[in-house]
């Protein structure tokens, strides 16, 4: 006004901005990763999907936990004048932790019980997919950048089983196709967690572990 002795209302304002095309929007946050070879990484995931033969399989892979059994808060149909209520200082009934790997291409999830989140967990899990795709010729393993995904120890252990099934022609290889860093959302199996969770954990009051891990794993049968 002071620079071009023009004087502008409201009204005239917002009109020319709408005629420009602008408008007020709140800006969304997306996922990212820091990782320098994030683009790299996703493109070897999605030529290593779009190019499976038929006797190769890849499968997603994470770990869940540990879960602590204790009374969890969630939503759930109640009567009118009834709210559900949980304590906030609880006694744990003690925690599981859940090792899954989700096959993309039939969509099953294998799963068992570990007792923490390690290499060896990782390497009793391949040896269960290993044995029960043993008639396929590769088993392609994905999974986020957690420390023991990478371990000297379940680098060797793959390649002693590797080179046992070269040397016998039996059983599929496997191989490593990491994710990126900080990029869990490219691991498909954690929405199945989600799921899950929503479905058994939520709202739940186990009284054990085995009782949970019950309710775990029908879920995931009925599912599968």
């Amino acid at each position: 006004e002071k620079h071009y002795d023009l004087r502008l209302s409201p009204t005239t304002v917002g009109r020319l901005l709408k005629e420009a095309g602008l408008s007020w929007k709140k800006s969304r946050r997306v996922l990212t990763s820091p990782d320098p070879n994030y683009r790299e990484k996703v493109e070897l995931l999605l030529n290593t999907l779009q190019t499976l033969k038929a006797d190769e399989e890849l499968f997603f892979i994470d770990e869940l936990g540990p879960l602590q059994v204790k009374r969890y808060v969630g939503r759930s149909y109640t009567p009118k004048g009834v709210t559900p209520t949980h304590p906030k200082n609880q006694h744990s009934k003690g925690s599981i932790t859940l090792y899954g790997a989700l096959s993309a291409t039939t969509n099953q999830v294998t799963w068992f019980y570990g007792k923490s989140k390690d290499s060896s967990g990782i390497i009793d899990l391949a040896e269960i997919l290993f044995n029960q795709y043993h008639a396929k010729s590769k088993i392609y393993l994905t999974w986020d950048a957690a420390s023991w995904h990478g371990s000297d120890e379940l680098v060797q252990w793959t390649d002693t089983l590797n080179e046992w099934s070269r040397t016998n022609a039996a059983g599929p290889m496997i191989e490593f196709v990491p994710l990126p860093s900080s990029a869990q959302f490219l691991d498909v199996i954690e929405a199945v967690f989600s799921c899950m969770k929503k479905a058994v954990i939520h709202s739940s009051d186990y009284q054990s572990e085995e009782e949970m891990k019950t309710a775990i794993s029908t879920h995931f049968r009925e599912r599968n």
